[in-house]
Order: structure tokens, then sequence, then C-alpha cells
């Protein structure tokens, strides 16, 4: 049994706990705290109190929970009429409960609520929590990054072919990740012309021949740890206009870059980046950036001030830098992944590509 990455940050939960009064917390899959806290990957609930933490089970999970969470107790839910809310009430004696407010389960919610219980959002504190990385997740996030560099290769030589279809270009590289990777992060994107003014195009990947302006997207999985990647491209003749836009984008990424440091808050580069684009007469029409983790959009989150949870850069944060300029006829974004340290780390290398 490995042990959880989060146990090395139970006394600050005790802690926490402790200061705002909670009986207990609980995390639901497919909350990423659930692993985070018990290295468990699985449908089940994790309760954690000011003595232990309990994993509560799906009977098809409790023989592989037994070999793999680093929990203090593991109960089977079929025990308790398969009835999360029972089993909680049967092991746990509580007034005040810490959750997750927007991935927490509504129904449980309505349950729980029948017997007075009052609710707590720490989401803030476990976000600051897990955007800090301990030198075992660097570990697994470069070597996620590691294996999405190797694709950005097999972008540039499916491009350079004289005729592609984004399908087939998405296919050949998700076979070449998941030869190397545990899983994807997400459905590969592939999106050239007027389907890339979208920064999130449906479908993934289209039927249509590669031709001017485009992106593509893919991250990999190690170990539940997770990298994201974008490769811009230009596929055929571009105009001087075209090529103007391409350097604004690389203008705005290396802005971005220069305005990352420790203690910097992190809507900063984004309200930097904003700035430079409209004097160019264009237009931030996503966030900067997000943390890389458990999740492909962990914290920081590197946005609008308004939208941004309040944090400050800080040493062994890892996360994505991608500014994208889209337009009515075409899109580009080009996105890589850093680590902080005393200066930024890049951890991969896509480039533009004309081709």
């Amino acid at each position: 049994m490995k042990k959880a990455i989060g146990r090395k940050n139970l006394r600050k939960v005790w802690d926490f706990m402790k200061s705002k009064n909670l009986d207990l917390i609980i995390f639901k899959s497919p909350d990423a705290n659930v692993a985070y806290f018990s290295n468990f990957f699985g449908s089940c609930l994790l309760a954690i109190s000011k003595e232990k933490r309990v994993l509560i089970v799906d009977p098809l999970e409790a023989e592989r929970a037994k070999i793999q969470a680093d929990v203090e107790e593991i109960l089977n839910i079929k025990k308790f009429e398969f009835s999360y809310s029972k089993s909680l009430k049967k092991n746990f004696t509580f007034k005040r409960i810490g959750i997750v407010k927007s991935s927490f389960s509504l129904k449980l919610f309505e349950e729980l609520s029948k017997t007075k219980v009052k609710f707590f959002d720490i989401e803030d504190f476990v976000a600051k929590l897990r955007a800090v990385k301990f030198k075992e997740e660097i570990k697994l996030l470069k070597k996620s990054a590691k294996i999405a560099n190797s694709g950005i290769k097999v972008v540039k030589e499916e491009l350079e072919r004289s005729k592609i279809k984004e399908d087939e270009l998405a296919r050949n590289l998700e076979n070449f990740l998941r030869k190397r990777a545990d899983s994807l992060a997400f459905e590969v994107l592939v999106a050239s012309g007027k389907r890339s003014s979208f920064p999130h195009p449906y479908p993934s990947s289209s039927k249509n021949l590669i031709k001017g302006f485009g992106y593509v997207d893919f991250g990999t999985v190690v170990k539940g740890y997770c990298s994201d990647v974008t490769v811009p491209f230009f596929k055929g003749r571009a105009s001087e206009k075209e090529r103007k836009i391409v350097k604004i984008l690389e203008e705005a990424y290396e802005i971005a870059i220069s305005s990352i440091k420790p203690k910097v808050p992190t809507w900063k580069p984004y309200e930097v980046v904003e700035k430079f684009l409209k004097i160019k007469g264009l237009e931030l029409k996503h966030g900067l950036g997000h943390g890389l983790g458990l999740t492909v959009h962990d914290f920081p989150s590197i946005s609008i001030k308004k939208k941004c949870m309040p944090m400050n850069f800080e040493k062994n944060m890892v996360f994505t830098i991608e500014p994208g300029i889209y337009l009515n006829s075409f899109g580009i974004r080009l996105e890589n992944d850093f680590l902080l340290k005393k200066r930024l780390i890049k951890l991969t290398n896509s480039n533009f590509i004309w081709c």
C-alpha cells in the first residue's frame, strides 16, 4: 500500500477542523481530494474526523480498497443499506461538516440536512493545500509532462503530411500517448480553420482536412497526475497579417512568463496579458492558465481577478500558461506546463508550428 500524498497535510487539516469547530470533513468521489487523502481511486466517500480517515466503499471496490487505500478504516456501504448518509450517522457523531460545496452530492447533502447538521465550505482551504506540490507529486507531474512533450514531435510529423484530417491526427496522437501514459487527461482536441475559432470545439476533432490556422490540445495522466499541452500551427501559406497575429500570441506568452514569480497574485499575469492584447485590439477570452495535479484543472487559477481564488504564486506550484487569440475565422492557443521554483522551470516545449 502506497501512502496517500495528502497524509503529509493531515496535521494542517486537523488544525483547520479545530479552528472551525468541524466534527467531520467529507469528500465524495469523483472529487480528487478523495485520492489525495486516501490514495484510492474509485466509487467511495472519504470521511475525515479528528481521529481517523474512514473510507466508505461500494462492494465492488471493497477488496481493492483493502490493498490500495491508505486510511485507518474501510467500511462496505452494503452493510448500511447502500446509503452513505446511514453509514455516516452510524459511525460518527457530528453537528458541523466540512464539504467542497461545488462538487458535493446534492442527494447526500439533502439526506444529511434532515439531521440539522451545519455545512461549512472548505474549498478554498483544500485548494490551497493541493496547489503547492510535494516532491513525489512533482516527480509524477514531470513524468506526465515528458510523455506529453514527446507527443509534440508526433503532432509536427503528422502536420508535415501533405493531406491529413483532424480526426486522423487526433487518432494517431492518441494511440501514441496511450502506449506511454496510464490514460489521457481528456479527449484530444484538433481544430483548424473556422473550428479553431472556438476554444473548445465540438466534436473534439472532425473529418475536415487540416488547413490554415489551428491547434492540437492534449494531455496525459501518470498515476493520477495530469499534463496539458496545446500546439498551435498554420498549414499552408500565411499572409503578413496572419504572421502578425502569431507574433502577438508569442509576445503575450512571453509577457505572461516574465510576470510570474513567488508572492505575485495569481490574477496578476492575466491582468498584464489582457492589457497587452487590448492595446492590440484583441481579447483574452479564457483564463491564462491553471494548476495541474490530480485534475487537469487544479489550482491555482490564473484568471480574471474577480473569478480567481485569492492566492499568490508559491514555490512548487505546477501550472499551465496558455494565452489564446480567437477571431471569427480562426483561433490559436499556445500552452506549456511549468514548475515554479525561484524561477519558472519549463516542463514542456510547445511552440508555434509552420507547415
